[in-house]
């Protein structure tokens, strides 16, 4: 009885001798990118990192906290709905409404 691939006798890894890696030429890869165009596949590339919005580098000055609100659904409703059309995020809009109250 035989072991597939062990017909010669055991597999002696110090006989195993590394294969040398080559680099494809760029004519090579520039083919490779076309047909993968042409078959639908797309560059994956990373894009280059965005700059923080202003918004985001505001809310690293200061010290964070949590507030949790109950309250009837249809006032929650129209916060949500007033942040969303001001395209502020809840504390903005909060902070919005508190300067309106002091005014």
């Amino acid at each position: 009885m035989t072991r597939i691939g062990f017909e010669k006798g055991p597999l002696r890894l110090s006989e195993i001798k590394p294969v040398e890696k080559r680099k494809p030429s760029k004519n090579e890869t520039d083919e490779a990118v076309k047909a993968g165009h042409e078959l639908g596949f797309v560059p994956r590339e990373v894009p280059r990192p965005a700059k923080p919005s202003p918004r985001a580098r505001n809310r690293k000055r200061e010290k964070r906290g949590n507030l949790l609100i109950h309250g009837p659904e249809r006032v929650l409703a129209r916060f949500r709905d007033f942040a969303d059309d001001a395209d502020l995020s809840y504390w903005e809009a909060i902070d919005r409404l508190l300067d309106l109250e002091q005014k």
